[in-house]
């Protein structure tokens, strides 16, 4: 096998798995609609953070599975930054303190999808 055949393959396999969170990830909403949680806003992020607002509840989907979190239980929401020398695609996330010293981060490539989404997410738990 020539060099450009492997790699071929391997971004083949790249992309497949892809596809495959993404499905994964789709079937999570499904499973987190039917049980009640109707998304109002999407904000995007690594895992990706979505809201009720009509329940005033967060979640955030993985490929394998949701949380959910109720808004009444969120202490803060704030910007987070790793400097990595690597240049690592996630260098920026929003940091979300819950009660009960839990803690879970969004993951966004850039500082601007980072902030636009945690302005986002302010004004609408807010309201």
């Amino acid at each position: 096998m020539s060099k450009l055949q492997i790699v071929l393959v391997g971004i083949l396999i790249m992309a497949a798995l892809g596809v495959w969170n993404f499905q994964r990830s789709n079937q999570q909403k499904a499973v987190l609609e039917q049980s009640g949680f109707a998304i109002s806003e999407r904000l995007g992020g690594s895992p990706e953070l979505v809201l009720d607002s009509t329940r005033r509840e967060l979640a955030l989907i993985h490929p394998e599975g949701a949380e959910r979190f109720s808004l009444n239980e969120l202490q803060n929401a704030e910007i987070g930054y790793d400097d990595h020398e690597d240049r690592a695609r996630y260098h920026y996330r929003i940091e979300l303190s819950f009660t009960e010293q839990r803690k879970r981060r969004v993951n966004y490539a850039t500082e601007w999808d980072a902030q636009t989404a945690l302005e986002r997410f302010q004004s609408l738990v807010k309201d």
